[in-house]
């Protein structure tokens, strides 16, 4: 499982990001590396799955120092636990996977048009200028 898991969250981000690193350079872009938390905590039974989240949080600090003084930016998110299979057995608070849409009623007025600088144009009727 160790060996998965380090293929999954190093070497294939790295593999990936080596691809695309001339064209990113060439045109401008950036890199987003989705970690976790526990990219810096380590939990009981998740040790290589905590490690390997870790080696993936090295290389963006790696990928950061050599593709940041060729205008590329290189960042890494790192959510706390999200509701999925992989932690349904985790008693904490958890994100939700799924967005909550707001409601046509929500839209409009003054709270309207904070919802439509938050979710976007989409969720309004009116355009945005």
């Amino acid at each position: 499982m160790a060996r998965e898991e380090i293929e999954a969250n190093y070497l294939a981000p790295l593999r990936v990001t080596r691809a695309f690193a001339p064209a990113l350079i060439a045109n401008g872009g950036a890199v987003l590396n989705m970690l976790t938390i526990l990219a810096r905590v380590n939990l009981p039974f998740m040790g290589s799955y905590c490690a390997s989240k870790a080696a993936g949080l090295s290389l963006t600090q790696g990928l950061r120092g050599e593709l940041g003084p060729k205008g590329i930016r290189v960042v890494a998110a790192m959510p706390g636990a999200v509701d999925t299979r992989m932690t349904a057995m985790l008693t904490i608070p958890k994100m939700t996977t799924t967005r909550p849409r707001p409601r046509s009623s929500m839209i409009r007025g003054r709270r309207g048009r904070n919802l439509c600088r938050r979710y976007g144009a989409r969720h309004c009727r009116r355009s945005r200028a």
